[in-house]
């Protein structure tokens, strides 16, 4: 899918400028399935830990934007000192976001798109465009 091959450039756009994971923080797991159905799109998103009011959705020119953010567990006031430090931390805490290109028969009508947010998993459903499936039949008149 072609939208498979966009993910994977921004994968591997990430990791080129950003490095490997030995050497830098790890990054957000937003993994991602696209599934193309006969009326929509439905893009599924994994994403543990983080509450739903910190998630932003936006469609703009067929592009969805998928951005929140990840909490952590234990914040400390500024005037305070934390009791603890990370001995060994790999999950991410921090904002993250992600971008999809949609296919152009997306219905116009944006409005008619849906969320929602069940056990850590986002569930986008975007409608396609109707297509009309009945045959149309037109009279040419020869002159």
């Amino acid at each position: 899918l072609e939208m498979d091959r966009h993910l994977s450039d921004l994968d591997s756009i990430v990791t080129r400028y950003l490095g490997d994971s030995d050497t830098q923080p790890p990054l957000p797991s937003c993994s991602t399935d696209i599934q193309e159905r006969n009326d929509a799109y439905e893009v599924h998103v994994d994403m543990p830990g983080v509450k739903k009011e910190d998630i932003d959705l936006n469609i703009t020119d067929k592009v969805l934007s998928i951005s929140g953010e990840r909490k952590y567990e234990r914040e400390t006031k500024s005037d305070e000192a934390a009791d603890f430090q990370y001995y060994h931390q790999e999950r991410f805490q921090g904002k993250f976001s992600r971008v999809v290109t949609l296919p152009d028969n997306i219905d116009e009508d944006l409005a008619k798109i849906s969320a929602s947010y069940n056990d850590g998993v986002l569930n986008i459903v975007i409608p396609k465009q109707k297509v009309n499936t009945k045959q149309q039949s037109h009279k040419i008149n020869i002159t």
